[in-house]
């Protein structure tokens, strides 16, 4: 996979979520059913799109296997002086 389809597929995605809210602002502008189920599917199509995004580019964990920050270790070495 390259980067560039990666992009377009983002892209395509961030099109299909501002579909999305026009017609959320339609439908709280003028709640009719028409209104209400054209957000109701393109509330789905967005859902549908965003779970393929995930599943096709996972987020790449940065350090560590769960996803959890892990510094790097420091060695220090030194002795307890008694005043």
């Amino acid at each position: 996979m390259s980067d560039v389809e990666r992009l377009r597929d983002e892209l395509a995605l961030a099109e299909a979520v501002e579909q999305l809210e026009k017609a959320r602002e339609k439908m709280h502008d003028d709640p009719i059913e028409k209104n209400i189920a054209a957000y109701r599917e393109k509330s789905e199509a967005v859902a549908a799109l965003r779970s393929a995004f995930r599943e096709q580019y996972p987020r790449v964990a940065e350090s560590g296997e769960n996803g959890v920050a892990t510094p790097d270790p420091v060695r220090i070495s030194g002795k307890a002086v008694q005043p």
